[in-house]
């Protein structure tokens, strides 16, 4: 138990680390730019993701590995996780700072 504690303290050590050195380099401008940078690279991150799950849907369905039935509920679920993001930025214009 004390080794998984002190791993996240040293998880939560590192984490702090990157993201204040943008904060206190430049003031928040910069954190700001981060902060979108960021951002931009796991909307990117999620829509690869998303892509490579269907194709491997669409191509396990061509070789009758799966079914079609399967490549719908696939795109629901990317469907869902658009969503999601989708849903966060709404209520982040809405109820955030």
């Amino acid at each position: 138990m004390r080794n998984i504690k002190s791993f996240f303290a040293a998880v939560a050590a590192i984490l702090v680390s990157f993201v204040s050195s943008p904060a206190l380099a430049a003031g928040l401008d910069n954190l700001t730019t981060w902060v979108t940078d960021v951002r931009v690279w796991g909307y990117g991150f999620l829509a690869a993701l998303c892509l490579g799950y269907m194709v491997y849907l669409a191509g396990a369905a061509l070789t009758e590995k799966k079914q079609w039935s399967d490549v719908g509920v696939g795109l629901l679920k990317v469907a869902a996780a658009g969503g999601i993001v989708i849903a966060g930025e709404f209520m982040w214009a809405i109820w955030g700072s």
